[in-house]
């Protein structure tokens, strides 16, 4: 596998990788970093001396790119070999300790900044409607539509007299419908959560694939929670973000370089436990060597039983019905069906094929449930319901590469015949009230 790789990248990764091929080829790569940690640590992270056999976890760091899916054990050693892909001109997205990087630059390079025009929007809005609330909130309104339409969002403000409980109504560039509430508020001033839940009534009507509340005040933390724990894409942008955003259409095309947030040898350090940087922090190749012996070994007893199992049945098949062969004959299917392969996908071809509703109507609450976010997962989305991070963290393929949030806010990374499966089982969930 390492051969394959490095004929089609030009990189050979260290024997301490483990390469594998994929049955369906990714875009641009990705990958996702799993720092080690103490069995029981303090709570600064460090070891927690009390503890006896206190010794350090390690994780597993994917790598997926192309048709490829290469794990390691140590981060480090990881982005190493991202970097080393980069050089070659190679695609591969931010992982989640990046993405945290480049936030903290860009909060820094226009932090003062961005509070300023916070304020500023807001006086202008307030300028603008000869300091009438109404009429400021109509200034705000026709602001926010400027901005979306500079976005290259296709963009209609309804009416004031008769709003039904949204300001803005837009198509994005990919297609997506979403409505926009605006509240000219105040920086210091807060948004509740009975506001937001406000518009999520109004698209109980419009049906809109996205919602997004626009304020220059900030929003309540009650607001917020409620947001992460219902299903629907929500966004809020308070003052802050508004202002960034403001900046990013003034500034596009003027992106950071890598150098200026990348992750170095001292940036990965905060990441792990203080007392276990990562100058030493990998395991040996004794880790994984002893590990794939470990798997041969159990494969090669799971195929020697099977055998024995077979040899069983023919035995059975051929001799004359004993006690111990009608015993051995109401043993033999348990043992058989825990040795036949399990799908870990509840459907397993929802990004590949379109499904019928006859086949999703056959399917129980729980599948349904879980086969409707599998389609999710299958993209890296993090789940705050703890039955579904709870299943999904048992699945060998699901890597974990975003928060709700991060994912939220990302362009629609579905293909069709998912965003078909995803509409669908939106239909047949709420006709079960699932």
């Amino acid at each position: 596998m390492r051969e394959e790789f490095y004929k089609e990248y030009g990189v050979k990764p260290q024997p301490f990788f483990r390469v594998h091929v994929r049955r369906k080829r990714e875009g641009a790569g990705v990958f996702a970093l799993d720092f080690p940690r103490w069995t029981f640590p303090n709570k600064d992270g460090s070891k927690d001396g009390r503890r006896n056999g206190n010794r350090v976890q390690w994780g597993s760091c994917r790598l997926r790119i192309g048709r490829f899916l290469v794990a390691c054990a140590s981060p480090w050693h990881t982005l190493l070999l991202v970097e080393e892909l980069r050089g070659k001109g190679v695609p591969i997205a931010r992982c989640l300790e990046e993405r945290d990087g480049y936030e903290r630059f860009v909060r820094k390079r226009i932090g003062w900044e961005s509070a300023f025009r916070a304020q500023s929007i807001y006086e202008w809005c307030f300028s603008q409607g000869k300091r009438d609330k109404k009429a400021a909130g109509d200034a705000f309104e026709r602001f926010c539509a400027q901005l979306y339409e500079r976005m290259g969002c296709k963009v209609h403000v309804t009416s004031s007299s008769n709003d039904e409980g949204r300001d803005i109504e837009l198509v994005t560039p990919e297609g997506k419908t979403a409505i926009v509430e605006c509240k000219c508020y105040a920086p210091d001033q807060s948004v509740g959560r009975e506001l937001v839940q406000k518009l999520a009534g109004a698209n109980r009507k419009c049906k809109a694939d996205r919602m997004i509340f626009i304020t220059t005040g900030k929003f309540l933390p009650t607001a917020r929670q409620w947001v992460r724990e219902i299903d629907d894409d929500f966004e809020l942008v308070d003052g802050f973000r508004l202002a960034r955003m403001v900046e990013e259409v003034r500034q596009k095309g003027r992106a950071p370089s890598l150098d200026e947030w990348k992750l170095s040898l001292e940036g990965i350090a905060s990441y792990y436990p203080p007392d276990f940087p990562p100058g030493r922090a990998y395991p040996p190749v004794s880790t994984w060597a002893s590990r794939d012996v470990f798997w041969r070994s159990f494969w090669l007893g799971i195929g020697l039983l099977g055998a024995s199992l077979v040899s069983a049945l023919a035995v059975m098949h051929f001799a004359p019905l004993s006690s111990a062969a009608i015993s051995l004959r109401g043993i033999a299917p348990a043992c058989l069906g825990a040795l036949a392969p399990s799908s870990e996908y509840v459907l397993p071809d929802s990004d590949s094929r379109y499904y019928s509703r006859e086949e999703l109507e056959a399917l129980s609450d729980w599948e349904l449930y879980v086969g409707h976010n599998e389609i999710y997962a299958r993209h890296g989305k993090g789940f705050l319901q703890d039955d579904l991070a709870e299943h999904f963290s048992q699945c060998s393929w699901y890597v974990r590469l975003y928060t709700p949030e991060e994912y939220d806010a990302l362009p629609s990374l579905l293909n069709e015949y998912e965003q078909a499966n995803s509409d669908l089982m939106w239909e047949v969930r709420g006709e079960r009230g699932v």
